[in-house]
């Protein structure tokens, strides 16, 4: 006998776990691909000094850059192909830096920036495919949690081989090998299960041009939720190029890959604490602490940070670890909700704002003293809050809205 509350259209339990596992292949091979991309990151600001930081400059200008292209890409040609190639892109950045000079580390960083716009617009829209409005908070901090592993496998790792006297050729050499293995694993991504919103059910798919698909992302800048959210996004930008660039030359190079490791840990067990915390009380209680860690965090780094004292560098980057993860997450899962229709070009705007104002941070990180940078950066985060309640008070509400179900 049929049931007669069965939909075809709905997602099964059976559907629902597929889907879970895509969210956590996806994110083990985003793991995987950072702990050799991250972990050279994190060591430009300190090993390659000033070279390193304007190959970061270069590469998030170039990210913010291609980022008004990257959601037509995506569309055009699929997201595994874009994981693909977006990776390779990281692969090469590597290989550049075992002779890092800058006519290889610049160029290397234009062609990653590229990489990285279409590898992460691939990596919103594959993760929105496999989830409901419902889940979008919980595969945000799967995806999120997983992700993060990188910068604890990737630090630690690097910390051993510090520790051992290795050389830096062989710490890159290993980078490359890992990044050349997490560029393979992309080619066998899951296809997602289609989920199908019952709002949208009567709604034909839309034929857009070319044109249309690349004017989609700069319209959303005229929409005043998403200028609210892009404030949010402003201090995102910001805030990565003072944990991977401007403060961990502070630790020095004996606690630069222990405490990193320490940031990734926080920032991992986070992101699947506050995705399922959001999903069961909202995205403003999860914001709000968030934003309370960052700020205790950005007081300690800017004042009280001291080489004679290395343990507080243990604290203040597990701080910021637990803001992170709430912002990200929340982030994410926000554009899901604000922009279902247009879910590549929403990824595409948060991706294009981030990325040009973690170049600015990076530019202006080698010119201001770190006191001054912590007041930009953690000034720039109280407006960020401030902006993501006023746009879920008074625009529109940051959370899904519950399901019901009618017996007729």
């Amino acid at each position: 006998m049929e049931d007669p509350l069965y939909d075809p259209l709905l997602p099964t339990s059976s559907d629902k776990r597929s889907n879970l596992f895509n969210v956590v292949y996806l994110g083990s091979a985003f793991s995987v691909l950072f702990i050799a991309f991250n972990t050279m990151q994190g060591f430009e600001s300190t090993g390659n000094k000033d070279l390193g930081m304007w190959s970061l400059f270069t590469l998030y200008a170039a990210f913010s850059v291609c980022n008004l292209f990257a959601n037509v890409i995506v569309q055009r040609v699929g997201e595994k192909l874009c994981l693909v190639i977006g990776a390779a892109t990281y692969v090469a950045y590597l290989g550049a830096n075992l002779y890092p000079r800058m006519y290889t580390l610049i160029p290397a960083s234009v062609l990653i920036g590229w990489g990285a716009s279409i590898l992460w617009t691939a990596q919103g829209s594959y993760l929105a495919k496999n989830s409901t409005n419902e889940t979008m908070g919980f595969h945000s901090g799967v995806f999120f949690g997983l992700f993060m592993l990188n910068a604890v496998i990737g630090n630690l790792m690097a910390g051993t081989l510090t520790y051992f006297h290795e050389s830096t050729t062989v710490l890159v050499w290993i980078l490359f090998a890992i990044g050349v293995i997490a560029t393979i694993s992309f080619f066998f991504l899951p296809r997602p299960f289609a989920i199908v919103e019952v709002t949208n059910v009567n709604s034909p798919p839309a034929t857009k041009s070319l044109a249309s698909q690349l004017t989609d992302t700069l319209f959303l800048f005229g929409e005043l939720k998403m200028i609210l959210m892009g404030i949010v996004i402003v201090y995102s930008g910001f805030s990565q190029a003072y944990f991977y660039g401007r403060f961990p030359p502070t630790f020095g190079e004996k606690w630069l890959f222990w405490v990193m490791a320490t940031f990734g840990f926080s920032d991992s067990a986070g992101s699947v604490l506050m995705g399922r915390l959001s999903d069961l009380l909202g995205r403003k209680p999860v914001m709000i602490v968030a934003t309370i860690c960052g700020l205790i965090a950005y007081v300690l780094a800017g004042w009280f940070s001291d080489p004679e004292r290395p343990w507080l560098f243990f604290v203040i980057m597990a701080l910021f670890g637990l803001s992170d993860s709430g912002y990200n997450t929340q982030l994410y899962a926000t554009m899901s909700i604000y922009q279902p229709e247009k879910i590549e070009a929403a990824y595409s705007f948060l991706k294009l704002i981030q990325a040009a104002t973690t170049a600015i941070a990076f530019l202006f990180s080698l010119y201001l003293d770190l006191k001054w940078i912590t007041v930009i950066i953690g000034s720039s985060m109280v407006v960020a809050i401030g902006s993501f309640l006023i746009s879920d008070l008074f625009v529109q509400k940051t959370d899904a809205p519950k399901p019901s179900l009618e017996v007729q």
